[in-house]
C-alpha cells in the first residue's frame, strides 16, 4: 500500500490540489457574488396640506416623493414590507402605512386606483425609480403640524431591516 502511494504520489497531490482550487473557487465567488447591499435614497419630496371643503372631510396631508432603489450586488434582492414611519420631535412614532406606488395609478368613469408598494424586486445592478405618494388625514394622526421625521423602513431578504430618512 505504501509503495503505490509513493509511486503515485505526484497524480494525487495534483487531483487533492484541483479539488481544493475549485471547491476553493466556487465558494469564494458564490460569497463576491452575493456581497451587496440595495442603497436607497429619498428626494423630490412634495408637502402638501389639504384643507377640509365640501368635497374633502378632512384635513389632510399629501405627501409625494421618489425613491430612488439600486442593487449593487450581482444577485437579484427583494425589500419587503415597505413602509413610511412618521415621527415627531421627540423621535417618537406616531403612525406607520404602507405608501402607495403611484405607478400603477389607474382609473374608471367614475373611481381611481392606485396600489400599495409592499414590496421592490431589483435585478443585479438595477437602479429603480418608484414614485410614492401618502395621504394622513387629521382621523389617522390627530396633530399632523408634529410630524418632523419620515423614515423608509423596508426588510431586504436577509430580514435585515433598512431605512432612509427625509427631515422636514
Amino acid at each position: 500500500m505504501e509503495e503505490i502511494l509513493l509511486n503515485y504520489q505526484g497524480i494525487i497531490g495534483a487531483i487533492a490540489g484541483t479539488v481544493l482550487g475549485t471547491v476553493t473557487t466556487l465558494i469564494t465567488t458564490h460569497i463576491l457574488r452575493n456581497h451587496g447591499k440595495v442603497q436607497t435614497s429619498i428626494f423630490d419630496v412634495e408637502y402638501k396640506k389639504i384643507e377640509k371643503d365640501s368635497f374633502n372631510p378632512y384635513n389632510m396631508i399629501r405627501l409625494d416623493f421618489k425613491v430612488k432603489f439600486y442593487n449593487m450586488s450581482e444577485s437579484n434582492k427583494v425589500l419587503d414590507d415597505v413602509e413610511l414611519i412618521f415621527l415627531n420631535d421627540k423621535n417618537t412614532e406616531l403612525l406607520s402605512v404602507a405608501p402607495d406606488d403611484r405607478d400603477t395609478f389607474r382609473s374608471s368613469q367614475y373611481s381611481a386606483y392606485i396600489d400599495k408598494l409592499y414590496f421592490v424586486n431589483l435585478s443585479p445592478k438595477q437602479l429603480a425609480l418608484k414614485k410614492l405618494q401618502i395621504e394622513v388625514t387629521d382621523e389617522d394622526l390627530e396633530d399632523l403640524e408634529s410630524i418632523r421625521v419620515v423614515k423608509l423602513k423596508c426588510i431586504n431578504n436577509k430580514r435585515k431591516k433598512k431605512y432612509d430618512v427625509y427631515k422636514r
